[in-house]
């Protein structure tokens, strides 16, 4: 063994000690770095999610105001269709989420919109909103017996009512002249020979799509635990819970509306103003620069000439006098600008 201090090629073992120290040392630091380094990731994927997370707050707050203004258009759109029989059809809309999975807007928007049709064709306001209802009832059954959407079915029941026989056949409902105007005759709407109007098509066609969807009526219902049916339902509340936080939210933003719209012209003119007064200062730089250039822009050949005289002297130091004068001309360009 050699001993402390002693000599190996020339490096002492206090050497080796003091070197090993070092490393110790070194990684230490590299240990604090890392941990420094990991303290500080941590702290940017902190500030990445808080950011995120606001985002995600912010859309949020912006879809719950515009579900409750929805809602609020499709709620005054039924209460101007059906008039005293709207009740009817929001005490439906209320619990849509759960009987049909549509949401409460979502119902209510599909029944005005039946609604709408029935009154332009001379329904009356309660015949009209009853039909809504059963409408809109019926095209979740179909959607969920066929495996389609509800706004297909809706669709489809719409171009029904109005003697478009095609979209139904779809759903096993086969419509055609022949048809309607026998269950027109049937109902006491048409005496069998003239042409259908628009009233008795409609409530033929009602009444014949019906009977012939028997089979998928109620398959929502029985299908309801089912995992898409159950997916539809959560969906349909999970709008209905944005709607009702946007109710409370939308006052403010109503307001806040209003405040910005007032702001906003204000602010163009600022901004307006600013540009001009911009635009003037630019304007007035160039001048400026323009004045400049025509002063001293001819005396370049002042210096130009003092460089060509000394190389012509073979000399690397340009000519004196050029020099000069330049300088003297650009100190008159500068009090010229002033």
């Amino acid at each position: 063994p050699i001993a402390n201090g002693a000599s190996q090629g020339g490096v002492t073992v206090a050497d080796d000690f003091d070197l090993v120290g070092r490393i110790r040392l070194d990684t230490t630091d590299i240990d604090n770095l890392g941990a420094s380094v990991t303290g500080q990731f941590r702290g940017m994927a902190a500030a990445a999610a808080a950011a995120f997370a606001a985002v995600g707050v912010g859309d949020f707050i912006r879809d719950a105001v515009g579900a409750a203004s929805d809602l609020g258009e499709s709620t005054s759109k039924v209460g101007v269709v059906f008039g005293e029989a709207a009740s009817t059809v929001e005490e439906f809309a209320k619990g849509a989420s759960r009987a049909i999975g549509q949401s409460r807007n979502q119902a209510l928007e599909a029944t005005g919109t039946f609604g709408n049709l029935l009154r332009s064709i001379g329904l009356g306001a309660k015949p009209a909103a009853d039909m809504s209802v059963s409408m809109v009832k019926l095209a979740s059954d179909l959607a969920s017996f066929n495996n389609v959407s509800p706004d297909e079915a809706l669709q489809a029941l719409r171009s029904g009512l109005v003697g478009e026989t095609e979209p139904l056949k779809k759903f096993g409902v086969n419509l055609n002249e022949a048809t309607l105007k026998a269950k027109a005759l049937k109902m006491g709407l048409s005496d069998g020979k003239s042409v259908l109007d628009s009233n008795a098509k409609a409530q033929a066609a009602y009444a014949l799509i019906m009977e012939q969807t028997s089979l998928a009526q109620g398959d929502f219902a029985r299908t309801s635990s089912g995992l898409a049916n159950q997916q539809r339902i959560l969906s349909a509340q999970f709008d209905d819970s944005k709607a009702a936080i946007g109710d409370g939210l939308l006052p403010i933003a109503t307001e806040l509306v209003g405040v910005m719209s007032e702001l906003l012209p204000k602010a163009t003119d600022i901004a307006v103003a600013g540009i001009e007064h911009i635009t003037d200062v630019i304007g007035q730089a160039r001048e400026v620069f323009g004045r400049a250039a025509d002063v001293i822009g001819p005396q370049m050949s002042d210096l130009w000439e003092g460089w060509r005289v000394g190389i012509a002297g073979v000399s690397l130091e340009p000519d004196a006098s050029g020099l000069e004068r330049f300088a003297e001309h650009v100190a008159e360009a500068v009090m010229d600008i002033r």
